[in-house]
């Protein structure tokens, strides 16, 4: 009897426990419980902004989204892969030079991110940044005490003597990828990055507010900000809703259409506490559907041309597809073009009447199976683009569904196969990378390392 008892404890026991379980996994998925918990973290970002006196700046993607759309002055792609232990790299792929003139204006800034990982701090601002930091500043102002600054409540001093065997191979990666130091790097900082990290539970508004952080004279303070609280298991239970570490992590498990900037444009109806998970989603495809019914009526063709990239000196331009929704776009894109690439899988079927302009449509879909699909069809794109113009002198349009990927695979292809006059045609991975930061210069891009790998693949064999 007394067995049957203990067995009949033991499983309920072990239900229990799973059914907690399953509940703690169905809150951390709660549109409810993730928009909540970022309005929550959004207020800490914006404490760590006003005394440090700093601008923010998102870690693409998650960051944007603990930033009210009227506080966020720039972007990067700052990945943690490049950050993950026995994995250090820095990455040419995203030099992040864009942010330079910004940092050089404002002295500094603060760089949001978070992690739902378990972690303190996510590796992108604990060791990433750090590398990109310390790269720049030996190319800017030769060796330095410490060679890299990390966080040493993080990171073990084991781990950062590894990392620092690795910078020379950081820094021939840097001079290889033809960055030109002088007009890139030098005419806009003249005074070493500095690494600076702030978590919730580390904050300190008055000794910060000691410091005059954005006259500081010894060096530019890059503020790293981790958005969200650590919580062991998850079971951070607030009053309307359990917080969740990290929400705006992966926002393609959870967040369906919402999108940072639908969320901030309607805060005041999607911040409501009060509403459920089935209504959020209701308000938010309500939303949706206006916004892109406005796009369409409100765009003009000359903001539609500010909105697509020259890679300059080249004759290719590179932009979202989205444009190709808008009536009567194709008359306005045959003035300025002579040849459309469209890869978008949206707007798959695009044609114009003028026989002048040409129109490749190739409609591939996103993610890496479209990557991977890329490489088959480049041959047959460049040999179509590049057909019967020796001198290369047509203006080209590349479109994609994300202006950021397949857009820029095809231009990378084109760049080292056909190149601007003056320069040498590439098929080695280091001037294929040489010419792609032609493109990270001219337009704020990430290509997925597949597509890269795609083009790099067509390139060589």
């Amino acid at each position: 009897m007394t067995t049957n008892l203990n067995e009949e404890y033991q499983q309920y026991v072990a239900q229990s426990f799973g059914e907690i379980s399953k509940n703690l996994r169905k809150d951390s998925r709660s549109l409810h419980n993730r928009i909540q918990s970022i309005l929550s973290d959004s207020a800490f970002v914006s404490a760590v902004s006003n005394a440090y006196k700093l601008p923010l700046v998102a870690n693409e993607r998650c960051g944007r989204w603990y930033i009210p759309k009227d506080k966020i002055s720039e972007s990067v792609y700052f990945k943690s892969t490049d950050g993950h232990t026995t994995q250090w790299d820095f990455s040419t792929r995203r030099l992040n030079l864009h942010i330079l003139d910004f940092i050089k204006n404002n002295n500094g800034l603060v760089l949001v991110d978070s992690t739902r990982r378990g972690k303190r701090m996510p590796d992108a601002l604990s060791k990433t940044v750090p590398i990109w930091c310390a790269v720049l500043n030996i190319v800017l102002f030769g060796e330095s005490d410490p060679l890299i600054y990390l966080p040493p409540h993080i990171i073990s001093p084991s781990e950062k003597s590894q990392i620092e065997k690795r910078i020379p191979a950081f820094l021939d990666k840097f001079y290889a990828s033809g960055v030109d130091v002088e007009s890139q790097l030098k005419s806009k900082i003249k005074k070493p990055l500095r690494p600076i990290w702030v978590t919730p539970d580390s904050f300190n508004t008055q000794s910060v507010q000691n410091v005059s952080w954005d006259t500081i004279e010894e060096f530019h303070p890059i503020v790293l900000c981790t958005a969200s609280i650590m919580v062991q298991d998850n079971t951070d239970f607030r009053p309307g809703y359990t917080y969740v570490q990290g929400a705006a992590d992966d926002h393609e498990e959870w967040a369906s259409l919402l999108t940072p900037t639908i969320l901030w444009d309607n805060i005041d109806v999607l911040g409501n506490m009060e509403l459920t998970d089935d209504q959020l989603r209701e308000e938010t495809e309500k939303i949706d559907k206006q916004l892109k019914e406005q796009r369409l009526n409100d765009l003009e063709f000359n903001n539609i041309l500010e909105s697509l990239s020259h890679v300059k000196p080249s004759n290719y331009w590179i932009g979202n597809a989205d444009i190709l929704g808008i009536p009567n776009v194709g008359t306005e894109l045959a003035k300025n073009f002579d040849i459309l690439v469209n890869l978008s899988s949206l707007f798959s079927s695009f044609t114009s009447d003028n026989k002048d302009f040409m129109v490749i449509n190739k409609s591939i879909p996103e993610g890496k199976k479209g990557s991977k699909q890329l490489r088959a069809v480049l041959p047959s794109l460049v040999s179509s683009v590049t057909d019967g113009d020796a001198s290369n002198s047509k203006r080209v349009l590349i479109l994609c569904d994300t202006g950021s990927d397949f857009s820029v695979g095809l231009c990378l292809a084109l760049l080292c196969l056909f190149p601007p006059k003056g320069m040498d045609k590439a098929r080695d991975k280091v001037t294929i990378r040489q010419r792609l930061v032609y493109i990270l210069s001219s337009r704020k891009v990430n290509p997925s390392r597949t597509t890269l790998n795609s083009v790099n693949s067509f390139l060589m064999s």
